[in-house]
């Protein structure tokens, strides 16, 4: 990711710019509980290489993502939102997994080895997967500024990361 956290851009009416500028926020969801909000329809579906978006931004024409993955983010064409088991294995905090440093002393409470590679991160809010199964309109995320873990309402703008299934 690159961008500083300076100027926060919320990509719920337009596509952000740069999909990998870390200051983006994005809806889940637009109006509900389906992921349709720009997380998936913007972000994902940019480092997925999908067509209608890629060269909808860009002003260029890309292939099938499928046939021509130099579209897609790194090769890979699967991108995706991660799991709430896969944000507590660089979680620091007290809702870290297992083997992961329990107290964060400053923000953003990340592993530092996956920070030193992967760039500037928000210390704030970042959507997971994962649907509240109590409500249906919030999904889980992780707030990096202290470590803990949440449901957040779909509508939100918030930060994104994303995992691959490779």
């Amino acid at each position: 990711m690159t961008g500083t956290l300076g100027t926060q851009l919320w990509c719920d009416t337009e596509p952000c710019p740069d999909p990998h500028d870390v200051a983006n926020r994005y809806k889940w969801s637009d109006a509900g509980s389906q992921p349709d909000g720009g997380a998936f329809t913007d972000f994902l579906a940019r480092l997925n290489g999908d067509p209608s978006v890629v060269a909808a931004t860009s002003g260029e024409v890309y292939g099938d993502p499928a046939a021509d993955p130099a579209t897609c983010l790194a090769h890979h064409c699967d991108w995706r939102l991660p799991s709430m088991g896969e944000f507590r294995t660089i979680l620091i905090g007290p809702n870290a997994a297992p083997g992961q440093t329990a107290t964060c002393s400053a923000a953003p409470c990340i592993d530092p080895g996956l920070a030193a590679v992967d760039g500037p991160m928000a210390s704030s809010y970042y959507w997971s997967a994962a649907t509240d199964a109590a409500n249906a309109g919030n999904a889980w995320g992780v707030y990096f500024s202290d470590g803990s873990l949440s449901a957040s309402y779909k509508a939100f703008g918030n930060f994104v990361r994303a995992g691959s299934c490779d």
